[in-house]
């Protein structure tokens, strides 16, 4: 017996979408902070939407926010390495 699996996509104007992408700009925003070094707000919430936007055709999209959180804190991180 075959279980039925619905996959949910979330996908830019979906009021879910905007939730998600709110709460990983503000953990990253969190997370520069601890490291002590600021981020401006706006950058990073382009940079949230452009990683997400990458994963757009993905099947399974339950881990976005941790793979689009730690994909947009490296790229800030070089950059303040760098």
């Amino acid at each position: 017996m075959a279980a039925d699996v619905q996959l949910g996509y979330t996908q830019p104007g979906d009021s879910n979408w905007a939730r998600l992408v709110n709460e990983v700009v503000v953990e990253v925003i969190e997370g520069c902070r601890r490291r002590g070094s600021p981020a401006d707000p706006a950058t990073v919430r382009t940079l949230v939407e452009r990683e997400w936007a990458g994963f757009a055709g993905a099947r399974v999209q339950t881990f976005l926010p941790v793979l689009v959180g730690r994909a947009v804190q490296d790229r800030l991180r070089r950059t303040d390495d760098g």
